[in-house]
């Protein structure tokens, strides 16, 4: 089920905002594979028993884009939306503390909670098409579970990216010449097993990336 609404709004000759706000609402199912049925080999040890796992999502969004009558381009966009998954036997691959083996398993309940927020800024529609800077765009997602991982890894379901921010700027160098800078913060939910065969938690880290175009 989809809807979705369109807010009007005049911000001049110069200037349009569009925005709109929308609902949607999905259930899935996803059957089990051959692999995670049957599988077994090496550390990896398949369930025959294993049920289909079911998942109802609602999704809340709103998002806008402020444009140049002139030029018909954005000058801001961005959006905003939160969402809740109700997971039902969900599928995943699960170690526990004293196990040298990976087993498939249905957790009997998994809820999801997110939110996602970014934002894009484009000076060249409001300045002139010569400014340096063509974008700054800025992100930030988040996701909790409802069910922790005690006493046990779990390599899909209950390990995830929980924070998620990121920044990205382009700028001119010289005619077509472009440089793009993108800073990603990431925060893991989960643990893995260090070389002294001991449960840690993932650490957070920084990446810096730099590309021309």
């Amino acid at each position: 089920m989809n809807f979705a609404y369109k807010i009007p709004c005049n911000l001049g000759e110069k200037y349009k905002l569009e925005q709109n706000i929308y609902v949607l609402a999905g259930k899935n199912m996803r059957m089990p594979t051959f692999t995670d049925l049957f599988y077994h080999t090496g550390d990896i040890l398949g369930n025959d028993k294993l049920k289909p796992e079911e998942a109802l999502t609602f999704e809340l969004g709103y998002n806008y884009n402020v444009i140049n009558n002139k030029s018909k381009k954005n000058i801001f966009d961005g959006q905003i939306c939160v969402f809740q998954r109700y997971g039902k036997n969900m599928i995943d691959y699960i170690k526990a503390e004293n196990d040298s083996l990976w087993r498939c398993v249905n957790h009997t309940k998994v809820n999801t909670t997110g939110i996602e927020v970014s934002t894009g800024f484009y000076p060249q529609e409001i300045f002139n098409p010569s400014f340096f800077i063509t974008n700054i765009n800025v992100s930030y997602a988040y996701i909790i579970a409802d069910k922790p991982a005690d006493n046990f890894l779990s390599r899909y379901v209950l390990d995830y990216l929980q924070h998620k921010v990121s920044f990205n700027l382009t700028h001119k160098v010289i005619s077509n010449l472009l440089v793009n800078y993108s800073v990603t913060f990431k925060s893991r939910e989960g643990k893995y097993l260090n070389k002294d065969r001991n449960y840690e938690n993932y650490p957070n880290y920084t990446l810096l990336d730099l590309g021309i175009l």
